[in-house]
């Protein structure tokens, strides 16, 4: 279930499920390759925050954006992960979360988040119904239970996260 909602809430199209985060941030920064990540975009997305929203910002990533951005060296052969920051798990001085539900680096993709994520608000709408199958499961003498909640995700402040985009 946690899956299917992480999913709405990046991918959603607003249709019976949130509108995606991915859809309601605004592009900071499409990469000049085709297909391609550079430092200079991401660094130029880490720049195209306001510094309100940079203060407290982290980045969220798919897993093959991260493992790109680890894999940029210094012409010395030095990774700049590890130069730049000195900590694995931070990436530019600002905390970094990988999900499956960024796309991959292609055309047309989003694969890299970066920003306030505190203007992005879940809420319940509505009550929790909880409805009791017991017919259903009576021959093997056991009771089934069926959860309906709605929900719903708003970036309060599109500006407060931004995209890079993949040309």
């Amino acid at each position: 279930m946690k899956r299917k909602e992480e999913e709405a809430f990046f991918k959603g199209n607003g249709k019976h499920k949130p509108l995606g985060i991915i859809h309601q941030a605004q592009v900071g920064v499409t990469s000049e390759n085709k297909g391609v990540i550079s430092f200079d975009d991401v660094i130029d997305l880490y720049y195209s925050l306001k510094i309100p929203y940079r203060n407290n910002a982290v980045w969220l990533m798919s897993e093959e954006a991260c493992s790109e951005l680890k894999k940029f060296k210094t012409h010395s052969g030095f990774y700049l992960w590890d130069k730049v920051t000195g900590k694995p798990n931070l990436f530019l001085g600002k905390p970094v979360y990988t999900t499956t539900q960024l796309g991959v680096i292609e055309s047309g993709s989003k694969p890299i988040l970066f920003g306030d994520f505190s203007y992005f608000w879940i809420a319940e709408r509505g009550k929790r119904n909880i409805k009791r199958l017991s017919e259903k499961y009576a021959d093997e003498g056991m009771i089934g239970y069926l959860t309906f909640q709605r929900v719903d995700g708003k970036l309060i402040r599109p500006e407060a996260v931004k995209t890079l985009g993949i040309k």
